[in-house]
């Protein structure tokens, strides 16, 4: 599952933050409470990034807005995206790889 997030979010982010260059950085904790106190998002899931071995956090909110974020190795942390209308899916809608 986590391997899916990973790529789906690469898929479809990498370009577009390549392009536009949004990143809003600060510490980690700032972030955060930022997220959780004033738009009410929370962690709903993660996963490590192939490309910057930085780890992708999902906040989401309950009334499906979204934030991705990237803490860097080094100790930054980015806002590399956000948007509304985030979907949970169904594990078994998820196609396994074979080992």
């Amino acid at each position: 599952m986590l391997k899916l997030v990973a790529t789906l979010l690469f898929c479809c982010l990498a370009l577009p933050v390549a392009a536009h260059e949004f990143h809003f950085c600060e510490d980690s904790q700032t972030v955060r409470d930022t997220l959780e106190g004033k738009w009410k998002e929370s962690v709903a899931g993660m996963g490590l990034s192939d490309h910057t071995k930085g780890v992708v956090e999902v906040f989401v909110s309950s009334i499906g807005s979204y934030t991705l974020v990237m803490v860097y190795p080094d100790g930054r942390t980015c806002v590399i995206d956000s948007g509304m209308f985030w979907e949970y899916w169904r594990k078994d809608t998820v196609v396994e790889e074979s080992p």
